[in-house]
């Protein structure tokens, strides 16, 4: 919820800062989560732990943010491949080492 407090803080529609690429980056990012959750759910064939977290809270977000945002041109479109590949780093691999730095603390603490 914390880029959501910032998108409230910062004044986005004027300033076009750290903040809105802060938060178009996390919606961005929260938008590749909802993509995999919805995926593990059709490969598995069951309920995914985060499935409808993921469908009720980011996908009406991303579906208002990201498209408000690439109209009113928050940020430049060709800056819009930054964010879909800071994104998928985020959520790709530097989300998988902080699952496992987590699983080893996990285990060291055991």
């Amino acid at each position: 919820m914390l880029p959501y407090a910032v998108a409230l803080w910062a004044d986005l529609e004027r300033e076009r800062g750290p903040a809105t690429y802060a938060l178009l980056t996390y919606q961005v990012t929260m938008t590749f989560n909802v993509l995999s959750h919805v995926g593990s759910t059709v490969v598995l064939g069951e309920y995914a732990p985060g499935v409808v977290t993921a469908r009720l809270l980011y996908v009406p977000l991303s579906v208002y943010l990201l498209p408000h945002a690439a109209r009113e041109r928050w940020v430049r479109p060709r800056d819009w491949t930054w964010r879909v590949a800071v994104a998928l780093v985020l959520h790709g691999p530097v989300l998988l080492g902080l699952m496992a730095l987590v699983e080893r603390v996990t285990r060291a603490w055991d």
